[in-house]
């Protein structure tokens, strides 16, 4: 129960004593049993009936506000997960954004079968103990759907916890191979890690960018980075290629690299790959640069967002990627037009993760319209689903709700990825 006093003081016709009115609204705080009481206490004396109107009319005003608004639909909630803050904060602030642009986006189109959408981001830290507890956090909370997590390392955290039950989670960005295959509530947007590394590393030793490459990889998503040179290795050596070190470190954001480097030049490599954040991969570029060595830099499709740019600089120039999406958002009228209002609602260039966050939102909005807010429900419709028109062009969903495998070489050129060669289910293929 809640209790909002109005009190005023009236002076009387007759006499100079003054009287003090109360005007008392109380109402059951949940809005629902509709018991409304207005109570008066009132003396002896005469007092203007528009004063009276005045008076009832101020309390009444907020009453009736608020009975209005609690007849109007509740709001779907839909979770958010992802990292935000942290050195792989790049993908989870980018992926809320384009999650929260996608809800705005609807309830100013009138929402879902009338009801807005809310989103609730929530922080996994890229920790996959947290990312385990916040599965049991939303289903406490009644969250039937969610949007994430963004790292691999989370990614299998989760698919674990929602293997039999919901909440149902969308990943927009979750790529590694351990997820794949499975009847459960995970879906992703993201090709799985394996096709993309491979695919690097036939396209350097083929293209003759170079032979002998060290690798370096951030162990804190080791469920990304380590199948991720498992894979790159053997498409490189595959193809005639050689892995001549790898450095398995715990990135924070403020890795001091020169013994690192040190370690990597004794071995005379002819390029770099390194598998970490975009935040990371850039300041490792800024720092071999400083050192005046002209190694090729490689990077997976982890940092292929705008931090990349906004850290690395020139740094990061010619520098080779390998990831799923083969087109960018200036390729398409939908994607341009995401790109200016993101930019315009955020102060920043979208990227990948903020693309498919969107488009996440949009498949569960769709699943919405013909199915009740509830997981097993939109499980099965998301699952009907083997065709998806994304800002980044169609993908397609096989069975177990993971996308078909495709990789696409780019180069950085000016502040942006650049295509170069794009492999379908046999690599070199264009």
């Amino acid at each position: 129960m809640f209790v909002v006093p109005y009190t005023y003081k009236l002076i009387p016709r007759s006499g100079d004593r003054q009287i003090v009115w109360r005007v008392r609204w109380v109402a059951d705080g949940r809005l629902r049993a509709g018991w409304w009481c207005i109570i008066l206490w009132y003396g002896q004396y005469t007092i203007l009936k528009s004063k009276i109107r005045f008076l009832l009319t101020a309390a009444l005003i907020p009453l009736v506000a608020s009975v209005l608004a609690s007849c109007s639909p509740r709001s779907i909630v839909l979770g958010f997960q992802g990292p935000l803050t942290g050195s792989a904060a790049d993908l989870g602030v980018q992926g809320r954004n384009g999650a929260l642009l996608a809800v705005e986006t609807i309830n100013a189109a009138g929402g879902v079968r009338g009801r807005s959408l809310r989103l609730e981001p929530r922080d996994d830290c890229n920790d996959q103990q947290v990312a385990h507890d916040l599965v049991e956090a939303f289903r406490e909370d009644g969250v039937e759907v969610v949007i994430g997590p963004m790292t691999s390392v989370a990614g299998v955290a989760v698919a674990e916890r929602v293997a039999e039950t919901g909440p149902l989670y969308i990943s927009p960005t979750v790529s590694t191979a351990r997820v794949s295959g499975r009847d459960d509530y995970f879906f992703r947007l993201e090709g799985a890690t394996d096709r993309q590394a491979e695919a690097l590393g036939d396209f350097v030793a083929v293209s003759a960018l170079a032979e002998r490459v060290a690798i370096v990889l951030d162990t804190g998503n080791s469920e990304y980075s380590i199948p991720y040179m498992a894979a790159f290795t053997e498409g490189l050596t595959d193809s005639g290629g050689t892995v001549v070190q790898s450095l398995e470190l715990a990135l924070d954001g403020g890795h001091r690299w020169n013994r690192a480097i040190a370690t990597i030049a004794d071995e005379q490599p002819d390029a770099v790959l390194v598998i970490a954040s975009a935040a990371d991969t850039a300041r490792f570029a800024q720092a071999v640069r400083s050192e005046n060595l002209n190694w090729d830099l490689l990077a997976s499709g982890w940092a292929a967002t705008e931090t990349l740019f906004t850290l690395g600089g020139a740094a990061v120039e010619g520098m080779v990627l390998a990831r799923t999406s083969y087109s960018s958002l200036s390729d398409t009228e939908q994607g341009m037009d995401f790109r200016n209002r993101f930019a315009i609602r955020f102060g920043k260039t979208p990227s990948f993760a903020a693309s498919q966050a969107y488009d996440a939102v949009l498949l569960v909005a769709g699943a919405l319209e013909r199915s009740a807010p509830v997981a097993s429900e939109l499980r099965e419709e998301v699952s009907t689903v083997t065709l998806l028109d994304t800002l980044l062009g169609p993908v397609t969903f096989d069975q177990f709700g993971d996308i078909e495998p495709s990789a696409t070489i780019v180069r950085v050129e000016q502040s942006d990825f650049v295509e170069v060669v794009v492999y379908g289910d046999n690599a070199g293929s264009q």
